[in-house]
């Protein structure tokens, strides 16, 4: 990319949390539970933009790391995602559930209605303050399409939906959302470059659109 143009940086990487910190993890902390990803990771997501069918910025990514917090449990992930899904092939994604209060509290699951996600869970008496339950979300279907359900969370008058997508495979193109020039003198040519970096299942056509009236050069 050419110009006489100037831009502003990216975003930065959420660092790896300690799962140790889970008792005492406020609203909105980036604490989630290796745990809570030990069959299928969700996307991650850095800064910058992610194209495809299902866009997503970095802060939804960073929203998806993080779990929700009730005022007695907390549960990860916050947004179940599983990717890049095969017909006739079974998926399975681990939900967890922290009892954040003082005492031991009993913890119900909704399961989703679609056919295609079934949730398995060994019900079990009240859970101790501070541990985990778990439940392991499952997706099988004979299509290669997308899906969404969801699961509900019960912990007296908590009430935490966790939304469910299962993506069939796509392409998704990642690239800095912007592209800094600093500054630039009159008549002064300037050359940056711009990575695009296909992370998706699948090869990508695409096309570079360029504004006439700006005085930008994009090749190729």
């Amino acid at each position: 990319v050419a110009s006489r143009g100037r831009g502003r940086g990216g975003a930065r990487a959420m660092p790896h949390p300690d799962p140790r910190e889970l008792a005492t993890a406020n609203v909105g902390s980036n604490i989630r539970p290796r745990s809570a990803t030990r069959d299928i990771r969700s996307s991650q997501t850095g800064g910058g933009w992610h194209l495809g069918k299902h866009t997503q910025h970095g802060s939804d990514a960073q929203f998806t790391q993080m779990g929700i917090t009730g005022d007695f449990v907390r549960v990860f992930p916050a947004r179940a995602e599983i990717r890049n899904t095969e017909p006739n092939v079974t998926h399975v994604l681990t939900i967890t559930v922290v009892n954040r209060s003082d005492h031991s509290k009993r913890i119900r699951f909704i399961p989703p209605k679609t056919k295609e996600f079934t949730l398995h869970q060994i019900p079990s008496i009240a859970v101790a303050p501070g541990l985990e339950m778990t439940a392991d979300l499952e997706y099988y279907s004979e299509a290669d399409a997308d899906f969404f359900d969801e699961v509900t969370v019960l912990c007296e008058t908590d009430r935490i939906t966790i939304p469910v997508f299962a993506y069939a495979p796509r392409a998704e193109l990642h690239f800095d959302g912007y592209c800094l020039f600093g500054s630039v003198a009159p008549s002064q040519m300037t050359i940056r470059y711009v990575d695009i970096v296909n992370r998706g299942a699948r090869a990508a056509d695409f096309r570079l659109l360029n504004k006439q009236e700006m005085p930008f050069v994009v090749e190729p």
